[in-house]
């Protein structure tokens, strides 16, 4: 009979470690979710904070504003030689933020979703004031696979 009551007790503590097994990996997969979570409103902050950081240096530049508003607004025959270079860099420093949106998305560390929506902003770019020649310039800075998304991007909003 001891013998018996053992092999329950046996059966009995396979039973509690087998659902302690299951909640641990259940707790692990809800931390998981948790730090992914964590991580991409961390970048999201990145990306917001490099933004705000690029407005303040346009806001403390009145010449760089009165470039961008030209470009932006279409009055690009008003604009001098020194505006369009003013804007040409303004442009690729704020393409440099939309590389880093478009590679954290591509490594998973920013969600597809969020992604489109951060690209929905930097495509105003290409909707206001941009011209080939602009974008010749602000791309000649970054990788191929950037360059023809943007370019990509470019061609759906002509059509």
């Amino acid at each position: 009979m001891n013998k018996r009551s053992l092999s329950n007790w046996a059966s009995f503590a396979e039973i509690i470690a087998s659902i302690a097994v299951v909640i641990s990996l259940l707790f692990v997969g809800f931390q998981v979710h948790e730090n992914t979570t964590e991580m991409q409103a961390s970048q999201s902050n990145t990306l917001y904070d490099a933004m705000r950081d690029v407005d303040l240096v346009v806001l403390s530049n009145p010449h760089l504003m009165d470039a961008i508003d030209k470009a932006m607004n279409g009055d690009r025959s008003e604009m001098s030689d020194e505006e369009v270079v003013y804007f040409r860099n303004y442009l690729t420093s704020v393409f440099n933020i939309w590389e880093q949106a478009y590679y954290r998305a591509d490594d998973g560390s920013m969600s597809n979703q969020f992604y489109l929506e951060w690209e929905e902003g930097f495509s105003v770019y290409l909707r206001n004031g941009v011209t080939p020649e602009d974008l010749d310039f602000a791309l000649t800075w970054f990788s191929e696979e950037f360059r023809s998304r943007v370019s990509d991007v470019a061609k759906g909003i002509e059509e």
